[in-house]
């Protein structure tokens, strides 16, 4: 990949997490509410002290919600590195909301490319860059969606996001992986 198409991808990923950091900057001191007593202020599981195997175990499958582990595991870390500060819970679910996003943005890439390479009779020299332009607007109406506020703010949502994010992964991955298939490499 030429350094000039490197930075047409490179420069909408970083306009994204540009735009989900100014939109939900105003939450980032946003208190512990509702569900957040429960899973994270009042679970003695996730005050861990040291980042054995043990702890991270308890983390995981001790206390409500023993079914959703990789988050209570998320949770524990939060508080081991930062306590109850709320910033950092806030910064975690900001992160897990740019990586959604980013993966909707290759996920799209990978799929308006298809859909222009099938077009391309009709298409007349449409620029290469058009499943750029269309994957950009699609992760940014995902993003910036009022629909996404409550996943993002409310600390204990993480849950969402971290399933979107495993469901996005597998999507992208499979794409990654038919396509490299469909060309011979493996």
């Amino acid at each position: 990949m030429s350094m000039t198409k490197k930075m047409k991808i490179y420069f909408p990923v970083m306009l994204l997490v540009i735009v989900v950091l100014v939109i939900y900057s105003n939450s980032l001191d946003a208190p512990f509410v509702f569900d957040d007593h429960d899973n994270i202020t009042n679970n003695q599981f996730i005050k861990i002290d040291e980042l054995g195997m043990g702890q991270l175990y308890d983390a995981a499958f001790k206390g409500m919600h023993s079914f959703r582990p990789l988050v209570k595991v998320s949770f524990a870390l939060n508080y081991y590195f930062s306590s109850f500060d709320v910033f950092s819970y806030h910064i975690v679910n900001i992160l897990i909301h740019i990586l959604n996003g980013i993966l909707v943005f290759f996920i799209s890439i990978q799929v308006f490319n298809k859909a222009l390479e099938v077009d391309k009779n009709n298409l007349e020299k449409k620029s290469e860059y058009s499943a750029i332009l269309m994957s950009f607007m699609t992760a940014s109406i995902f993003l910036a969606h009022p629909i996404q506020v409550q996943s993002v703010t409310y600390i204990v949502q993480r849950m969402n996001s971290m399933a979107v994010f495993f469901c996005f992964l597998s999507i992208f991955l499979y794409l990654f992986g038919r396509q490299n298939n469909l060309e011979g490499k493996s």
